[in-house]
Parts: structure tokens; C-alpha cells; sequence
């Protein structure tokens, strides 16, 4: 295939990756070096679209990563792109630096595949950095228990399933608001408890559950006035979300606005998640 800008001697290993990747992830054609999106200034070496939508870049290196991937990586994570960018590079190639490049590679979500002698593997694959543009938890917000269901969401949603990545966040909310239900009515602490005797707090809608905390829990006899109207309006407000399906986007323009929306989603979610165990410490459900 005819390059311009890329060099010469790493011809060989972009005509390899052209055949690794249509072999693998099955893209049908590429652009040689191109703009991937309307308004990229970066060319990649190639560039194509997958079958579930993604744009997917690969630019032929002789090391994992270089400093110009930077400002393209950053584009993409700011305008939410469902780009895979992947760097592949020639096998047995000499990079001095190669254990701190494949570092910097993996930090950024780019995935990095080693071509040649008509054989290709990928020493780390690529996550889509529409994703990886989500803002970083910090665990010390969160309790001990808590810890390792907010990495594993996290982690979730990074690797390619925001969908179950948000929901998982959602279940932790969800079992907490029935816990401290259930905590409070242990304690007597509704306005009116001869309806808190009889309402099922294990198995009601969760919607309709945080409706029935707001209008009746006692926040002074529970100690927890953190647990507040506004509070509850931001919990009633994610329960239509929690039972999503998750459909597959049909284009990558409808996979690129449910990013972007499932990426604020589990921002607000986590946020929200830190707010109610926060508020319920005195209930310690």
C-alpha cells in the first residue's frame, strides 16, 4: 500500500497489521493515512471502522508508544470517541525502552500488537478511549467493604461494558437504600411506623422504596440528616437506568452518544454512591 509519512522501513510491518487486523477483528477496509473522524489533525497509519462501530486506529512504530500519540489520545477521551487506537510494531524490534513504553501504552487505554513473518499477537489490547475519558475513583472516599465492587465496576466499565459497569454501581445503591431501611425500621425510626411494619423493604420497586424513606424516615431519630430530600430525589432520579438492556448501538454515531451518556452516568453514580454511605453512618447499615 502507498505511505507518505510513514517511513520506509516500517512499511513491511503496516501491511502486516493491515492483514492481522482484517484477519482478527474483521474490518473491511482502511484508510491510509487519513483523518480517522471529521476535525482529527492525526493521521494514523490506518484507519477503519469495526463491526460493533468502533473507530479503530493503528499506527505502525518501532516502540509501543510515542510522545505525538498524546494530544490525539486526549482528543478522543475529551470528545467521548469510541476510538481503539493500537501501535504495532515489528517483532524482535530493539527498543531500549521498550517495558516503559508498553507502560505508558497501557496507562492511556492504547492497545499494542506485535506483527511479522506473517503471524501477529496483541501484547495488550486496546480500550475504547471514549471510555477511558471516565474521571478515576478515589477508594479512600470509600469504606473498606465497599473497595473492591467500585474497582470492579470500574474496571468494568474501562474493559468495554459501561452498560454493566453503571449497573453494578447501581446494584451497591440499591442494596444500600434497602439496607438502611431495613436498619431504620430495626430502630423505630419512621414517622409512622405501623406503615413501616407492613411495607417490604427487601422487595418493593427500588423506586418505590426511596419514595417511602423520603416521606417517612425519622432523619432525627436515625441520626443521619444528611439523609435529605434532595438526597433521595438524586437516588429516585438513576432508578429508571438500573434495569437498562444495554441494546447494541447500530452505528458509531449511537454507540459515541451512549459513551458519553453511560460515562456521566457512572460518574454521578459513584458520586451518589460515596453521598449515601456518607449520610447513613449513623444507621451503619
Amino acid at each position: 500500500m502507498p505511505y507518505s509519512i510513514l517511513t520506509p522501513p516500517l512499511h513491511q510491518t503496516a501491511d502486516a497489521a493491515r492483514v492481522f487486523f482484517r484477519a482478527h477483528f474483521g474490518t473491511p477496509s482502511f484508510k491510509v493515512e487519513e483523518p480517522p473522524y471529521p476535525g482529527a489533525t492525526y493521521r494514523p497509519t490506518l484507519s477503519g471502522v469495526t463491526r460493533d462501530h468502533h473507530i479503530l486506529c493503528v499506527e505502525a512504530s518501532d516502540t509501543p508508544y510515542t510522545n505525538s500519540l498524546d494530544a490525539f489520545v486526549l482528543d478522543c477521551k475529551e470528545r467521548a470517541l469510541p476510538v481503539k487506537l493500537f501501535v504495532a510494531i515489528p517483532k524482535g524490534d530493539g527498543d531500549a525502552n521498550f517495558k516503559a513504553n508498553l507502560r505508558r501504552a497501557k496507562e492511556h487505554g492504547v492497545g499494542v500488537v506485535e506483527v511479522g513473518g506473517g503471524a501477529g499477537s496483541v501484547i495488550h489490547d486496546a480500550l475504547s478511549l471514549s471510555l477511558t475519558g471516565v474521571r478515576p475513583y478515589n477508594a479512600k472516599d470509600f469504606p473498606a467493604k465497599y473497595r473492591e465492587a467500585v474497582s470492579g465496576a470500574y474496571n468494568t466499565f474501562l474493559n468495554g461494558d459501561p452498560v454493566k459497569g453503571c449497573s453494578r454501581v447501581f446494584d451497591e445503591i440499591e442494596d444500600l437504600s434497602r439496607a438502611i431501611g431495613l436498619k431504620a425500621l430495626k430502630r423505630k425510626c419512621f414517622g409512622n411506623m405501623a406503615k413501616a411494619l407492613v411495607f417490604d423493604f427487601s422487595s418493593s420497586p427500588w423506586a418505590t422504596l426511596i419514595i417511602f424513606l423520603n416521606k417517612h424516615l425519622d432523619r432525627g431519630k436515625s441520626g443521619c440528616p444528611k439523609l435529605n430530600e434532595a438526597l433521595f430525589a438524586r437516588i429516585h432520579g438513576i432508578t429508571p437506568h438500573r434495569n437498562e438492556s444495554g441494546h447494541k448501538p447500530r452505528d458509531t454515531k449511537t454507540l459515541t452518544r451512549r459513551d458519553r451518556e453511560l460515562r456521566t452516568r457512572f460518574e454521578h453514580a459513584t458520586d451518589l454512591l460515596r453521598d449515601l454511605i456518607d449520610a447513613a453512618r449513623s444507621l451503619s447499615p
